[in-house]
């Protein structure tokens, strides 16, 4: 919804130039990756928020990565 130049991707919000990504919200230049928020040129990324250049990395945010838990629980607390 409301995504601009995005090709191949689904249940995508507010994202401009992804290709083939899913559950994206506000990113941009990303391609292959799921669950970003607010990223840029992220590639085959999975649940990172506020990144910028990515590869093949997931549970990462600000560019910083944390385990899986540690992720949910500051998502959580950034969220509330």
């Amino acid at each position: 919804m409301k995504c601009e130049a995005t090709t191949g991707s689904s249940h995508c919000l507010r994202c401009t130039g992804c290709h083939d990504c899913s559950h994206c919200q506000d990113s941009r230049g990303c391609t292959g990756s799921a669950y970003l928020v607010q990223c840029a040129s992220c590639s085959d990324c999975t649940y990172c928020t506020g990144c910028v250049g990515l590869a093949r990395k997931e549970f990462h945010i600000l560019n910083q990565p944390y385990s899986r838990t540690e992720y949910f629980a500051l998502i959580k607390t950034l969220s509330g």
